[in-house]
């Protein structure tokens, strides 16, 4: 999956790696297409993947911080601030609560939180301001 704008997932070495849509892993498969529904300006269709990848049973903590991650920048970009505060918010559970998502990428986790927090605070005051 592609993760969007400077992402929190890219920073953690959380790239996708070999996995395309079509491999059989809804999950994946979800967060190709929203990435390219993304790209293409179609925001809406692009909330709809990730969020139907966030629905997928057996999704792993890296999938998620995919998904809320990049469901947060498209929900902020289509101007739904609040859903995007609580889309940055719960990958930031995630952070907290993973260990080591990538242990080889010691030293980057601040830089990712700084994002994710960046983005719920730009979010929240979007929202006081609307």
């Amino acid at each position: 999956c592609r993760v969007l704008q400077q992402s929190p997932s890219a920073l953690l070495g959380l790239r996708g790696g070999s996995s395309k849509a079509g491999d059989g892993t809804p999950w994946k498969d979800a967060c190709e297409e929203g990435s390219a529904y993304d790209e293409a300006g179609d925001l809406a269709s692009a909330i709809a993947c990730y969020t139907r990848g966030l629905a997928c049973e057996s999704i792993p903590t890296r999938g998620a911080v995919f998904l809320y991650h990049n469901r947060a920048v498209a929900q902020l970009n289509q101007g739904s601030f609040v859903e995007a505060g609580e889309d940055a918010r719960a990958c930031l559970a995630i952070f907290k609560g993973s260990e080591a998502l990538n242990p080889e990428a010691e030293g980057t986790v601040p830089e990712a939180v700084q994002r994710l927090i960046a983005i719920a605070r730009e979010a929240d005051l979007r929202a006081a301001a609307a």
